[in-house]
């Protein structure tokens, strides 16, 4: 099966809840204050930074997280539950 391959970097995961309250109290005034939501919708990354959030893409380092191609049947699993090898 294929996968992907994706990491989190220690730093991510100690500012992850947070991250998540002050995102959280964002989308709460976003959804109250138009003007907030104009705000956002214009210029996120001020918002953001507004709301001591990163406006980018973390990146990725250790430790591993998998996430599997779960769409496509594994070969040598519908073999070894049916006992029929499967053609891919």
């Amino acid at each position: 099966m294929p996968a992907t391959h994706r990491t989190l970097s220690a730093q991510t995961t100690t500012d992850t809840a947070a991250d998540l309250c002050r995102f959280a109290e964002l989308v709460a005034r976003a959804g109250l204050e138009p003007d907030l939501k104009r705000r956002y919708t214009s210029d996120p990354a001020a918002v953001f930074a507004e709301f001591g959030l990163l406006g980018a893409e973390p990146v990725y380092t250790v430790p591993s997280l998998l996430i599997e191609d779960l769409g496509r049947p594994d070969a040598a699993a519908t073999t070894l539950l049916t006992g029929i090898p499967y053609a891919v």
